[in-house]
């Protein structure tokens, strides 16, 4: 999740808005997903 599709290390937040427009889904569903907000609660930003 920390890398974006060119091999560059983003900020998760930068990864779901990348992949928010990639697969035409909003991110608000994206932030909802029980893992990502695991993760943010964990400290990955």
């Amino acid at each position: 999740m920390r890398i974006d599709c060119s091999g560059n290390e983003v900020t998760l937040d930068g990864r779901l808005e990348e992949l928010s427009k990639r697969y035409n889904i909003p991110i608000k569903e994206l932030n909802s997903y029980p893992i990502v907000c695991e993760l943010k609660e964990k400290g990955f930003e």
